[in-house]
């Protein structure tokens, strides 16, 4: 978890060839399928209990189903498997936290480490708009190919208007400033809930928080993510919600309709009547606000409706749900994209294919269908009701942190993959999955403890 921050940086200067580089970025991911193993047979070995998991039944139903979409589909196995690893990879990592005994110690260095972590990248952001990316920074070119694919880094791409990355964008050390943001998102999840007093009673301490926050909001404007700003931005009244009282919810919920709404209304009036044109902040440079500012812009609204995100939710999103798309055509990419467009439930050229993925939900339902959408967020709703509990029971300040942190970050997942691949990208997914694991590991030392306390006062009685 600490590590992959700096995977990019430090697996570029390895002394290997393209190949085995390549290859050693996929060597978190069998380090985790070891330790599963290792955790299985130990369990085995000394016939002691798996630990209780909350989503256990939801996630085999789940994966039944998608092996079962292989078959009724002829799709291909290896790229179906290979696509179905993408957003399944990370669950080996929960299965390994909630199986072995992590100390609260752990957890609380954990937590301030990875908040460590995010403020350096940040440092590092910052200092890459204001003085560029030389190549000591940029990452290192890939050339492995999985399945006919490579997989490389969008900010090496040029010569395509989906190549290259902004003007004046920062990395960090993560090679891509979109990875960067969404490692960015997940470390201001960990560090709001300690500027409640809920969580801190330290007013000193409050403040270092919340001037940590503001450095890190300022990082992800410099990594031009316009979607990863308005997702954390959009963590603060949930986290209010959910720490505050219903009243002060109430009151809190008034105010934003009498004048946050209002305000977004004269902002999109004010888009609406500009003749400006949209600016591509990778061709020419653009300051982080105006690259906010003008996604309420005229010509950017058009742009989206006619060729982007807003035309795959409208147009593809809204056909899939009219055609009862029950049941989704495979996990195989472009085996499913293609079979979604000979059936005329989509718009897209084959050329352009891949662009559908950009509204990763719409991909999904084509994917998996609603069935397997329905199964997925019934995973993330058992999760939420987990944190809940633990929020509500734990006596332990960190864990409730890491429970809200992890609220905030399910929550906003859901508008948030409207943008981006949350789920794909391991920068986020690992994190997830991760901070899952750490607050279902917290609600079975819960469940455990109640049984223990509920056993006692049958003795007793």
């Amino acid at each position: 978890m600490l590590f992959l921050p700096f995977e990019i940086i430090v697996l570029k200067y390895l002394p290997v060839n393209d190949v085995l580089y390549s290859l050693s970025r996929m060597a978190s991911e069998f380090i985790i399928y070891s330790l599963l193993l290792y955790v299985i047979a130990t369990k085995l070995n000394s016939r002691t209990p798996f630990s209780k998991s909350p989503i256990h039944t939801p996630l085999l139903l789940f994966i039944f189903y998608s092996l079962s979409l292989i078959l009724i589909n002829a799709a291909p196995v290896v790229d179906s498997l290979i696509n179905m690893r993408a957003i399944l990879r990370y669950l080996a990592l929960f299965y390994v936290i909630i199986n072995i005994d992590i100390e609260y110690r752990t957890v609380v260095k954990l937590t301030k480490a990875l908040i460590g972590i995010g403020l350096l990248q940040s440092f590092i952001a910052i200092y890459h708009h204001f003085f560029g990316i030389n190549d000591f920074w940029m990452p290192r070119e890939n050339v492995l190919e999985i399945a006919g694919k490579v997989s490389n880094f969008k900010i090496l791409g040029k010569g395509s208007i989906r190549s290259g990355r902004e003007i004046g964008v920062g990395i960090g050390t993560m090679g891509d400033s979109l990875t960067l943001s969404m490692f960015l998102v997940v470390c201001s999840a960990l560090i709001i809930p300690f500027l409640y007093k809920t969580f801190n009673t330290n007013i000193k301490s409050r403040f270092y928080i919340a001037l940590s926050l503001a450095i890190i909001l300022l990082a992800i404007l410099y990594t031009y993510s316009r979607g990863s700003f308005l997702i954390t931005l959009l963590m603060f009244p949930i986290s209010w919600l959910l720490v505050n009282r219903i009243k002060k919810s109430a009151l809190l919920i008034s105010v934003t309709i009498l004048i946050v709404i209002p305000a977004f209304l004269f902002v999109d009036e004010i888009g609406s009547d500009s003749d400006e044109a949209y600016i591509n902040p990778v061709m020419e440079y653009v300051s982080p606000i105006e690259n906010v500012t003008s996604i309420f812009t005229k010509s950017y609204q058009e742009r989206t409706f006619e060729y982007s995100r807003g035309f795959m939710i409208s147009a593809i999103g809204g056909e899939l749900f009219r055609s009862l798309t029950l049941i989704g055509y495979g996990p195989a990419m472009n085996f499913a994209l293609e079979k979604a467009i000979e059936q005329n439930l989509t718009f897209v050229d084959y050329k352009n294919i891949n662009v559908i993925n950009d509204v990763y939900w719409i991909a999904f339902i084509i994917y998996y269908g609603i069935i397997g959408l329905a199964l997925f967020l019934f995973i993330l709703y058992k999760l939420l009701k987990v944190s809940l509990y633990v929020i509500r029971y734990s006596d332990l300040l960190y864990h409730r942190t890491l429970a809200l942190s992890f609220i905030l970050i399910l929550v906003t997942a859901i508008p948030y993959t409207f943008i981006i691949r949350t789920f794909v990208f391991r920068q986020y997914s690992l994190y997830f999955w991760a901070l899952a694991a750490l607050t279902a590991l917290e609600w079975y030392r819960l469940q455990q403890k109640s049984k223990k306390e509920l056993a006692v006062k049958t003795l007793i009685k």
